[in-house]
């Protein structure tokens, strides 16, 4: 039973995720200093899930150059 409790509870998004849902940019300031070095905020994003989506939109740039 406990693993159809876990299956249910909804996974909550990181900082970074919710911001870009909102079509914004992360505020926090780990955040942001770990994103201007290309890098992921391990704090906030363990998994690099800041980084999936990133990376998506940098592969599209360089398609478009």
């Amino acid at each position: 039973m406990a693993t159809a409790q876990a299956a249910e509870a909804p996974k909550k998004l990181t900082c970074c995720q919710e911001a870009k849902a909102k079509n914004k940019e992360c505020t926090n300031k780990c955040c942001i200093v770990a994103h201007k070095k290309g890098q992921s905020c391990v704090r906030c994003n363990p998994n690099k899930e800041d980084l999936e989506k990133k990376g998506a939109k940098k592969a599209e740039k360089t398609v478009q150059k």
